[in-house]
């Protein structure tokens, strides 16, 4: 091959590689995007809100009187106490004997 021949292909080669350089191709296949569904003011919060449950009749007679849960377990406690001295006695040797 002659010098000039070698030359035009050298320079057409420089040429499309510059030319891929500057001018990348365009992918053809689709790209996934993530898509965010749009959330509507009001029905997020109803979709997740449980329903109510209905209050157990302890619960009831608590609120009536005005107690928290934890003055009526105190309350509940030292009955059994006045009442079962002995016991509650063993209860808490037991207790403190696991721990």
């Amino acid at each position: 091959m002659s010098i000039t021949v070698l030359l035009l292909l050298v320079i057409l080669l420089c040429g499309i590689g510059l030319a891929w350089i500057l001018f990348p191709p365009q992918n053809t296949s689709p790209t996934r995007r993530a898509v965010k569904k749009r959330k509507t003011p009001g029905t997020a919060k109803a979709q997740t809100k449980a329903p109510p449950r209905e209050r157990s009749a302890d619960e009831v007679m608590m609120a009536r009187a005005g107690m928290t849960e934890r003055e009526a377990i105190r309350k509940v406690v030292e009955a059994f106490v006045a009442e079962n001295p002995a016991s509650s006695a063993k209860i808490i040797q037991n207790w403190l004997r696991e721990r």
